[in-house]
């Protein structure tokens, strides 16, 4: 996940990212920390056992 330019201070380090292809997904920095946790839900049963 990279951060979008939009609401990048400095997109140097995301730009980057994007162009290597390193990023499958660029969203505003508002969005990023709730698709982390969406992320980290979607396959929960990994720590049950």
């Amino acid at each position: 996940i990279a951060q979008d330019e939009t609401t990048s201070l400095v997109f140097g380090m995301p730009k980057e990212a994007i162009a290597l292809g390193a990023a499958k997904e660029v969203l505003p920095i508002d969005a990023i920390a709730p698709r982390l946790r969406e992320l980290c839900l979607i396959n929960t049963s990994f720590f049950e056992n």
